[in-house]
């Protein structure tokens, strides 16, 4: 019995609890480079291995527009997170990286009736195996930013992320294109009126990039009147936007 709001409204087939065994190991610290900089760098780095049985995953039905969860085996997520961060008086930056490695163990049916090979051979389900990567997962996450005081009241700075290529949900076979990879830049400013009022501007997707952040297989046939024959269908990035505001610290 599908429903609508995948996780919402109607029950799901009856699942197993997802059990998720981790090994993490980690270090951190602090450094100085007197030499070359004042101020201070902390850092982290990090390895973990998380294997999860009876993963739940949120499935698409053969019902158009609606889907539901299932019991997905054991599945594997492992990588490794990074940061590295400086500040002195008037600078603070920071930079961290993620790597993440995530792939179904076992070999499982999964409904994707929309997938171009299921529609091809007249299935609405397709046969994952062990080491496809689970979509909508890039393997790489990248965001630094800094924030630089022009004058002791007035600082402006900004953070760009990158995200690498990742599968569209529905292909968890993982035959056809992924998603392009894209960076996205914002931008900021404030100045400090008083100790406790500040006056502030931002500019999210400072270069209006319009990338595909999330990707899903759709049956193009069913929207007769604009001959479609691409079955993927994409979310883009919200465009440029620009705030300005006030805050007041009682």
């Amino acid at each position: 019995r599908p429903c609508m709001i995948d996780n919402f409204l109607v029950s799901d087939p009856p699942l197993k609890q997802v059990v998720a065994r981790t090994v993490e190991f980690g270090a951190r610290g602090s450094f100085k480079l007197p030499d070359l900089l004042p101020g201070a760098f902390d850092w982290s780095a990090g390895v973990y291995r998380t294997l999860s049985t009876d993963d739940i995953l949120n499935v698409p039905s053969a019902i158009s527009g609606r889907g539901y969860f299932v019991n997905a085996g054991r599945t594997l997520r492992q990588g490794v997170e990074t940061s590295l961060a400086y500040k002195d008086e008037r600078l603070s930056a920071y930079l961290n990286y993620t790597y993440t490695d995530a792939t179904f163990r076992d070999t499982i049916e999964l409904g994707s009736p929309n997938n171009p090979l299921a529609m091809a051979l007249g299935l609405s389900s397709i046969r994952v195996t062990p080491g496809a990567h689970l979509p909508s997962t890039p393997k790489h996450r990248l965001k630094a930013g800094a924030d630089f005081a022009l004058t002791p009241a007035w600082k402006i700075g900004g953070d760009v992320t990158y995200v690498s290529s990742a599968w569209l949900r529905g292909d968890e076979i993982n035959l056809f294109a992924k998603l392009s990879p894209y960076a996205l830049v914002n931008l900021r400013t404030s100045y400090q009126v008083t100790k406790k009022f500040q006056i502030y501007g931002l500019v999210e997707n400072a270069f209006n990039a319009r990338p595909k952040t999330f990707g899903a297989f759709f049956d193009p046939t069913q929207v007769a009147f604009a001959n479609l024959s691409d079955p993927r269908t994409v979310s883009i990035a919200p465009p440029i936007a620009a705030y300005i505001g006030a805050k007041y610290r009682f």
